[in-house]
Formats: structure tokens, C-alpha cells, sequence
């Protein structure tokens, strides 16, 4: 009986380099959707509406793509050839990326200020950690050294504004626990289905994770649209 030899040292390396490549590229993500949302003057009211469909519409483009990856890549992966389904995604990255760089005269780059807010709002927490709270009360307090960007009001309105968002992070957290299951517990769930349809067609089981994108991209309509309106008024706020 002969001993199966490994995969060589070569295509171990190259195997490894890619992963991190691919948790390297990642790091877009966050980045393109504060520059899409830069690309709006959120003074300007209509700009300030549009800044609010732009993320959703963002999320729907993603969704479409999602969608037609899991519906054809994943058939060819399985079922053709594993270089031409991952080349297919390659060549669309490669694609976008131009489209990208070719409009970067028309993107609007808005100026820097000397100091993050991040420091501005740690400077002021550490200086009243120590003190009692009411409503974020002691931020009022707060006396910061003068400088040429900011005033007092500026520098409390940051810290309050942070404490604000911690409710919004927490609820954040039941999204993405759900969401994380479609890639690991629901693709594991279809390898033990009956996917075959007809005498010779099999569905891969990455596909059944579609119904994910697909209920995103039929509320998101349904949000953008109705939701989103009734509660600018009834909010009288057309921030919201």
C-alpha cells in the first residue's frame, strides 16, 4: 500500500498567502462606506436624505452581488472548475476596482481636521471617570484645552454623542450573531438535505444561503420607502 504524499511546499505557501490576502482585503469594507457617505454634504438637507438611501441602496448592491455569486460561482465551483470560479470574482474585483479609480476627479475629499474626534472624546471621558452621572450631566463640566478648531460646546457634544451610540451597538450584536450563522450552521445544515432537483441536478449547499440577500433586497424597498418616510413624519426629523 503506498503512502499518499502531501500537497507540495509551493502550493502550501501559496495556499497560506492567499488566505491572509483575502483577510487583508477585507479591510475595504468599512472604508468605502464612510467614503460613499463623505460624497454627501450632510448640512444640505437633500444631501442629507440622500446620504440615508445611499446606505441602503449600498447594502442592496451588495446583496446583488451576493446573490448572483451564490446562485452561478457556486454551481461552477462545484460542478465545473474550481480555477474558473474563483477567476470569474477575480476579474470582477479587477473590474471594479478601475471603475473606482477612474472616477477619483469627481470624488469630493473633504478637508481634515488637526485632531480626531476619538481623542477629543477619551481626553474628556478620562477626565471625569471619577465623577457621578446624570443623563451624561458631567460632560457639561468638562473644560478642554482651547485650540483653534473647537469650542467647549463642540468638545462635551462629542462624548455625549458617543454614550449615545452604545445602545445601537448592543442591538448591533443580535444582527450580526444571526447573520453570522448563514455562512457556517446554515451551509452545514444543507449538506444533510435532499437538494436534487429532477433526475441530475443537485444544488450546492453554499447556495441555500441566497434566502439571506434575497429577504434583504425585498425589505430594503419596503424600508427605504415606506419606513423611512413615516417616521421622518412622524419624527418631524429629516435625518432620519
Amino acid at each position: 500500500m503506498t503512502k499518499k504524499s502531501g500537497p507540495d511546499t509551493r502550493i502550501k505557501v501559496l495556499f497560506f498567502v492567499s488566505l491572509y490576502l483575502v483577510a487583508l482585503a477585507q479591510g475595504y469594507k468599512p472604508c468605502i462606506q464612510a467614503f460613499g457617505a463623505d460624497q454627501f454634504d450632510g448640512k444640505h438637507p437633500e444631501q442629507s436624505k440622500a446620504k440615508s438611501s445611499f446606505f441602503n441602496w449600498w447594502l442592496c448592491g451588495i446583496c446583488i452581488g451576493s446573490t448572483a455569486a451564490h446562485l452561478i460561482l457556486h454551481y461552477i465551483q462545484d460542478n465545473i472548475n474550481w480555477a474558473l470560479g474563483f477567476g470569474i470574482p477575480c476579474l470582477a474585483m479587477i473590474l471594479g476596482l478601475t471603475l473606482f479609480l477612474l472616477g477619483s476627479r469627481i470624488y469630493f475629499f473633504p478637508v481634515k481636521r488637526a485632531s480626531s474626534s476619538q481623542e477629543e472624546y477619551q481626553e474628556d471621558l478620562l477626565l471625569n471617570a471619577r465623577q457621578r452621572s446624570q443623563d451624561y450631566r458631567f460632560l457639561e463640566n468638562v473644560s478642554p484645552a482651547a485650540d483653534d478648531y473647537s469650542t467647549v460646546s463642540d468638545k462635551t457634544e462629542v462624548p455625549k454623542n458617543v454614550l449615545r451610540l452604545f445602545p445601537i451597538w448592543i442591538t448591533c450584536l443580535t444582527y450580526t450573531v444571526a447573520y453570522a450563522q448563514a455562512a457556517t450552521l446554515f451551509t452545514k445544515q444543507a449538506t444533510a438535505l435532499d437538494k436534487s432537483i429532477g433526475l441530475s441536478f443537485n444544488i450546492p449547499a453554499a447556495t441555500l444561503r441566497t434566502f439571506v440577500p434575497l429577504t434583504i433586497m425585498l425589505c430594503i424597498p419596503i424600508y427605504d420607502r415606506i419606513f423611512i418616510p413615516v417616521a421622518r413624519t412622524i419624527t418631524k426629523n429629516p435625518q432620519v
